[in-house]
């Protein structure tokens, strides 16, 4: 089934998606938004190379939620290198920040932040998903980091909330080298990440 984004918002949720759109039209012309910065930066900067990669616990298992038990990040060189050199990626919080307009497999409608998609979609399963306001990450920009704070931003952004934040008691991801990993994938499927290693050769088993 085929959504407009209109019709699913009312009041003062549509007079902020127009608003963005409008908004994303003047800074596009102007070239200032930050697809264009990432654009923009495209061989010009120094690509380092990444090592590491994240190991971490699914949160959530349902039929809205693919994947094993066990996820693999691999951070892109790309972006570690736009993180490394400043001034193009905006802050994490902006990008939690991101209003989303989402309908569920089961009717349920509502706008949420970014921060939030995962455990929704694990609640109420995915059919539509629309940006209704992302102005923060046009706005606002970083100064450089260094490689672990960018791995560390790449994690907060890409990886669930339920499993890095720190108010949760379990240990649910993992840092670790590349040649760490299996060297076949041929069970990627039954990987199970392992809560109670005891050192970084112990963190997946299958």
């Amino acid at each position: 089934m085929k959504w407009k984004v209109k019709e699913l918002l009312s009041g003062k949720d549509l007079e902020t998606y127009e608003a963005y759109i409008q908004y994303r039209n003047e800074i596009e012309a102007k070239g200032a938004s930050h697809w264009q910065r990432i654009h923009a930066m495209r061989g010009k900067i120094e690509v380092p190379k990444v090592d590491h990669v994240v190991v971490y616990k699914q949160p959530y298992r349902n039929e809205g939620i693919a994947g094993s038990d066990c996820q693999v990040l691999l951070p892109a060189p790309e972006c570690v290198g736009n993180l490394m050199n400043g001034y193009v990626q905006p802050p994490i919080e902006e990008v939690w920040n991101i209003q989303l307009v989402c309908v569920g497999t089961d009717g349920h409608v509502e706008v949420i932040r970014k921060v939030q998609e995962t455990a929704w979609i694990a609640k109420h399963g995915l059919d539509f998903q629309a940006v209704v306001d992302a102005r923060g990450i046009h706005e606002w920009v970083i100064e450089p980091l260094s490689y672990e704070k960018s791995i560390e931003y790449i994690i907060m952004k890409d990886i669930p909330v339920e499993v890095w934040d720190s108010r949760h008691n379990s240990r649910k991801f993992a840092i670790i080298q590349r040649h760490q990993l299996p060297e076949t994938r041929d069970l990627r499927n039954a990987w199970v990440f392992n809560e109670e290693w005891q050192n970084d050769s112990n963190i997946l088993s299958h």
